[in-house]
């Protein structure tokens, strides 16, 4: 499947920055003291930054992969809208709609509180649980 492919590419380019990092601390000056992103990890253009400077890319080649990887993004997020999409009509022909109404409560909780703990909006930090 191609968008498992793009997902392992992506994932393995992420992978080399980390160990080529871990391998040869002082090739770098130190990380930020400030985690990037959600959870610790480094925002997509953090980790570009990285990779530039990893691969020594000159501003052609980060340029170019830059796009590569926005389109993967991309391709990567229609996917998984189309999975979520295609998950949902088949639970609603599964379920009950009391049983279906309770499992969408229980997604909406979850997004809320992944919302809180990742600092994203959206979210009231208020939602009485």
């Amino acid at each position: 499947m191609k968008v498992v492919r793009f997902a392992a590419i992506f994932v393995a380019a992420a992978g080399l920055v980390s160990a080529s990092a871990a391998q040869n601390p002082n090739a770098n000056p130190a990380p930020p003291t400030r985690p990037g992103g959600p959870h610790g990890m480094m925002t997509p253009q953090e980790q570009m930054n990285r990779l530039s400077q990893e691969l020594n890319l000159s501003e052609q080649q980060k340029t170019n992969v830059e796009a590569v990887f926005d389109d993967m993004r991309q391709k990567l997020q229609t996917a998984v809208e189309a999975a979520k999409t295609n998950a949902d009509a088949r639970l609603q022909r599964i379920l009950t709609p009391e049983q279906y109404q309770k499992l969408q409560g229980m997604w909406e909780q979850h997004q809320r509180s992944f919302e809180q703990r990742s600092g994203g909006g959206g979210a009231s930090q208020n939602n009485g649980q």
